[in-house]
């Protein structure tokens, strides 16, 4: 089975299992209602980009990312949103 036959039966399998939202395309961690969520929508939500995300990263200023493939990282989606949360109070003093 080619690599993108595998992805599809994956993607397929979370899917049907309820394990992934395909409205958000979060997956979710079961029993802690929480989100992974991938790099173009940490971009989205945050405005940041790619660069800058990761320059603050290796700052410790932003939530690191979780490793979970070979070429996969993911961030939890109440990180990015606890993370927004603390620089809009930080902005308002």
């Amino acid at each position: 089975m080619n690599t993108s036959a595998c992805r599809k039966r994956f993607l397929t399998n979370l899917l049907l299992s309820g394990a992934m939202n395909p409205t958000t395309k979060c997956q979710y961690i079961p029993n802690q209602n929480q989100c992974l969520i991938r790099l173009p929508k940490v971009k989205q939500t945050t405005g940041l980009s790619k660069s800058t995300i990761y320059a603050r990263i290796a700052e410790g200023t932003f939530p690191k990312q979780i490793p979970i493939g070979p070429r996969l990282v993911v961030w939890v989606e109440s990180d990015i949103q606890n993370w927004i949360a603390e620089q809009v109070a930080a902005a308002r003093g």
